[in-house]
């Protein structure tokens, strides 16, 4: 149907670029209709290892229809080995450096961490500074730290493994009681999907569980918040917290961890970062943790909350450069001219 509505609309010098995996088809049906313009592709979700890609009965044939784009995208330098490692168990071809050759065809592919527009967070929080939101934020916790989570409610983010760390936290570290809070944001998603909705029923419950054991009159370790929130608001949230808490289970890139670091002022927070997200492969001055080993996150929270302010600006002048560099636009520019470079030869 998408390939049907395209192709009348399509010009000879056109240049088509397809995102994620729901329409990985397109291309190939594209094909069909005759067009031999440019296409790419960008995935915005993981590319899984072959053992687990090639699980699927149709993995060979959503392979096929991958060699139809002139160029394919991936965030990590990871999920491109991934890629070439699917590509190489269920066809037959060679991989040459970031090209791979089968029957006739060649695919291009590389990898294009995505980012965003960093100084338009960072503008967007300095004007935010007197909002509304940021007194909220105060409200919550006038005299003590926040650690922020920001999430679709999505059982590959991990919220409920980060619920378990931050009870751990509070048990190992009795002293963190009454002058630390967690504010957990999650947006709602696919609520009549049966999973999210076990999903959402399971943090709760856990929700719940912590509050009942910790709070006292003046204090609520979580707060949480099931909605979603404006941009604008958003950055009230990251500007006022301490630590950004984001431990996906699996995630393509993760672009919070960016829009916390745009957002941060002259006394920055500290970002802590699962190792299953794309985003670990490049901020490398976050405080990167297994999701799974609740002991070790927990260790990572309380080192955050007591880290000096010369590191905490030390690593967030790293963080700052990194995402001022790799913006949006330069992603997009960066995959762009590739693919018509790709095209031309």
């Amino acid at each position: 149907m998408y390939a049907e509505v395209v192709a009348p609309l399509l010009n000879e010098d056109d240049t088509v670029w397809v995102h994620d995996f729901h329409l990985i088809p397109l291309g190939h049906e594209l094909r069909k209709l005759g067009w031999q313009g440019k296409i790419g592709f960008f995935l915005h979700t993981p590319f899984p290892p072959a053992e687990v890609f090639t699980v699927m009965p149709w993995a060979r044939q959503l392979l096929e229809m991958i060699m139809d784009y002139d160029l394919f995208g991936v965030h990590t330098r990871g999920y491109l080995r991934n890629l070439f490692d699917s590509l190489s168990d269920e066809l037959d071809g060679v991989t040459l450096g970031n090209t791979f050759v089968s029957g006739g065809r060649s695919l291009q592919a590389g990898a294009w961490p995505i980012g965003i527009d960093a100084e338009g967070f960072r503008k967007m929080a300095v004007a935010r500074q007197e909002s509304t939101t940021g007194s909220y934020v105060h409200k919550i916790s006038p005299d003590h730290q926040i650690v922020l989570g920001v999430d679709r409610l999505d059982y590959t983010k991990g919220i409920i493994q980060r619920l378990i760390t931050f009870e751990h936290l509070l048990e190992r570290y009795p002293a963190l009681r009454g002058k630390v809070s967690l504010v957990q944001i999650s947006a709602p998603s696919r609520s009549r999907v049966p999973e999210y909705v076990e999903e959402r029923q399971q943090v709760d419950q856990l929700v719940g569980r912590i509050n009942g054991r910790f709070s006292v009159a003046e204090w609520v370790p979580v707060r949480y918040l099931y909605r979603s929130i404006p941009q604008d608001e958003l950055v009230a949230f990251y500007r006022e917290s301490q630590v950004c808490l984001i431990t996906p289970l699996r995630d393509g890139m993760n672009l919070v961890a960016k829009e916390f670091v745009a957002s941060q002022g002259d006394d920055p927070g500290v970002v802590i970062l699962s190792k299953f997200c794309g985003a670990s492969e490049t901020m490398k001055q976050a405080l990167i943790v297994n999701p799974y080993d609740v002991e070790t996150t927990a260790e990572a929270i309380h080192r955050a909350l007591k880290m000096s302010r010369r590191e905490r600006t030390s690593r967030w002048n790293s963080l700052m450069e990194d995402i001022s560099t790799y913006t949006a636009s330069a992603w997009s520019d960066s995959f762009l001219d590739e693919l018509e470079t790709e095209a031309r030869s």
